[in-house]
């Protein structure tokens, strides 16, 4: 199957907020694994500060919302797709090789490269201007770009992998940006005010298409029979910031009624902008704390203080007792099972780079006041560690016709000095939902199709 290569401008681009594309070219068909989205931000003193993109998520912490339209039928969308994209970033085993730009950089991960701190990463557009890896720039010019493929965004893609035109004839792709790039990005120990005027680079779409009409011809044969395949919804509720005590929320949630949801994952979303993802303090032998949570900002996934959570579906709890993370032999304080929650997320979702004591805030205690104990701990090289980031995920395998969350979290106070700021744990946190949903494609001969829930 041969293929040809079309480099798209968006037809609007809302003064950094939004932009959209238009996939409409006559008789072709474009292929989906061949779909790249040229992303990046700059801004006043950004190099000077080596502000850098997001360690989890890379150059797509800047997305907010996407979406794949034929005319007004969303084929494909993905909302809190930061936090999603972040998710991605550490959904993967340690050994992988990643991209600087997507999900690895630096500093504060586990995914360390082997160039130089000192190395720059040169510019495409400006031959005479560099910026240091993974970094933002100063203009539009200097941007450090990277590409993500459209199907990372959109998972419906790893399925249908062809959009021929002569059946979606208005295809349109909508991306929502944040509106502010510094909560999201690698690294926020910055003066106020030092990093200023911050915006989205103009996108560019990349797309591979197939010209060839006996080629097309075959490819929508083929797809008449339908297709089946699992999109990414999500849903969202408060905790409320703690002041003390213990904390118990009950919530319904009717984002995923009369759908069948396969996994679910949960993400502790931070809001306050200045919490959870800076220094402590001095540790003993004189060094800093290690940043915290890969530098993820506001995408981070933050720990919380004695988590447990449970899922009422359809009448039935989906864990037994007080619910997952629960554990008696803590008494009064409860909800310290941290490990238990962390298999469970390993067995629903796979291999992620989160670790054993990495998913508490307590990685180091003051327990650990001498020199030559912290150091064994962080194993000499405090940045290298994930910390701070907690997920919890499980499977429902059903349709829902109720869905009832109960989550519970203890307050910290700053003299049992988490690893982040002191009291960035007790922040408000917003509850998000991601679920997989299956559709099913089906199509006429006539050309029509119509999408469906299971």
């Amino acid at each position: 199957m041969s293929k040809n290569i079309r480099i798209i401008d968006p037809v609007s681009f809302n003064n950094g907020r939004s932009a959209e594309f238009r996939l409409n070219e006559s008789n072709i068909a474009y292929v989906t694994s061949g779909m790249y989205l040229s992303l990046g931000a700059y801004g006043t003193h950004a190099k000077l500060h080596e502000v850098r993109y997001n360690r989890s998520a890379g150059v797509a912490s800047v997305v907010k919302s996407i979406r794949l339209l034929d005319g007004g039928v969303v084929l494909a969308q993905l909302d809190n797709a930061g936090q999603w994209m972040a998710w991605k970033g550490v959904n993967h085993d340690n050994a992988d090789a990643r991209s600087q730009k997507q999900a690895s950089g630096i500093e504060g991960s586990l995914l360390q490269s082997k160039i130089p701190n000192a190395d720059n990463q040169q510019n495409i557009r400006d031959s005479g201007a560099s910026v240091p890896i993974i970094s933002l720039g100063e203009t539009e010019s200097q941007a450090c770009l990277g590409y993500v493929a459209i199907k990372d965004f959109l998972k419906e893609l790893e399925v249908m992998r062809v959009l021929p035109t002569n059946v979606f004839t208005n295809l349109r792709l909508i991306v929502d940006f944040t509106t502010d790039v510094l909560t999201v990005a690698g690294i926020q120990e910055i003066t106020a005010g030092a990093v200023s005027d911050l915006k989205i680079s103009r996108p560019l779409l990349v797309c591979d298409v197939v010209t060839d009409a006996e080629t097309i011809n075959a490819i929508v044969e083929q797809m008449v029979g339908g297709l089946s395949f699992t999109g990414i919804e999500s849903d969202s509720f408060i905790l409320p910031a703690l002041t003390a005590g213990r904390e118990t929320v009950i919530k319904t949630l009717r984002g995923f009624n009369s759908k069948v949801v396969n996994r679910l994952l949960v993400v502790n979303s931070p809001t306050d902008t200045t919490k959870g993802a800076g220094i402590l303090a001095v540790l003993p032998d004189g060094t800093t704390a290690a940043k915290n949570a890969m530098q993820a900002g506001k995408l981070n996934s933050l720990c919380q203080n004695r988590y447990t959570i449970n899922a009422r579906v359809n009448g039935k709890n989906i864990f037994s007792g007080r619910g997952l993370g629960y554990d008696s032999s803590y008494g009064g304080t409860i909800g310290a099972g941290y490990n238990h929650r962390l298999g469970v997320l390993y067995d629903t979702w796979g291999d992620t780079i989160c670790s054993q004591m990495g998913n508490t805030c307590g990685l180091v205690a003051t327990q650990l006041n001498a020199t030559d104990a912290v150091n064994l701990i962080l194993s000499n090289e405090k940045t290298n560690i994930s910390h701070g980031a907690d997920y919890t995920g499980f499977k429902i395998m059903d349709r829902v016709s109720h869905l009832e969350m109960t989550v519970e979290r203890t307050f910290i106070t700053a003299a049992d000095k988490p690893i982040m700021k002191a009291g960035a744990t007790n922040q408000l946190i917003n509850q998000i939902l991601y679920a997989e949903i299956p559709k099913t494609l089906t199509f006429s001969k006539n050309g029509r199709y119509k999408i469906s829930y299971l």
